[in-house]
């Protein structure tokens, strides 16, 4: 892991010297962001998130070995347009009354273009798929009175059909309502779990 950058992401490389988070567990907070981004009328990008989701971080000494374990509501699907997340939530993507949850497991393994990396297994309705995450972290300065935490942004590329994700609609001009890749981008703040 390493520390995430002051402006959008791939454009600012970490500085030296920032401070790893402590060893142990650390709790992600609520206030994180798991979310994805993806193509519809091939030019226009979705925007979405789930609301509902639960995750830890066990810290290892050196960050390498560090693991990330987490599950999300996919019922809490929100793309600003509910007429869409009910389509999202329906037997025709990911099938919410018959899979109501996705999972994350992985592990911090090296370093990458602008941090670190994460090797991980990703399941969407009872399908497990390996995904590679390029991840960058910040740690904030500890002050007497607060919790120690750290922030880092997780960005991978999927290809949603991996999941059995396969709807889609073909356009008269020959294209497809909804690109395959979608773009997956964990957004989190973590705090130190007491011992």
């Amino acid at each position: 892991m390493a520390r995430v950058p002051s402006g959008p992401p791939g454009t600012d490389d970490p500085e030296a010297g920032e401070p790893a988070p402590d060893p142990g567990t650390w709790t992600v907070d609520r206030a994180s962001t798991v979310g994805f981004v993806a193509r519809q009328f091939l030019v226009h990008r979705v925007r979405g998130s789930f609301g509902s989701f639960r995750a830890t971080v066990e810290v290892s000494r050196d960050l390498l070995g560090s693991t990330i374990a987490g599950e999300v509501d996919i019922g809490s699907v929100d793309t600003g347009d509910p007429a869409r997340d009910d389509h999202l939530r329906s037997a025709a993507f990911f099938d919410v009354a018959r899979w109501p949850t996705g999972q994350l497991a992985g592990r911090v393994t090296g370093t990458g273009p602008h941090g670190h990396t994460a090797v991980t297994k990703l399941t969407i309705r009872d399908i497990t798929v390996p995904v590679t995450f390029d991840v960058r972290l910040r740690v904030a300065e500890h002050h007497a009175g607060t919790s120690p935490m750290f922030a880092a942004i997780a960005l991978a590329t999927v290809n949603r059909k991996d999941f059995g994700l396969c709807w889609n609609t073909t356009l008269e001009t020959g294209g497809v309502v909804v690109s395959d890749h979608v773009d997956l981008v964990l957004d989190i703040v973590a705090h130190k779990t007491p011992a």
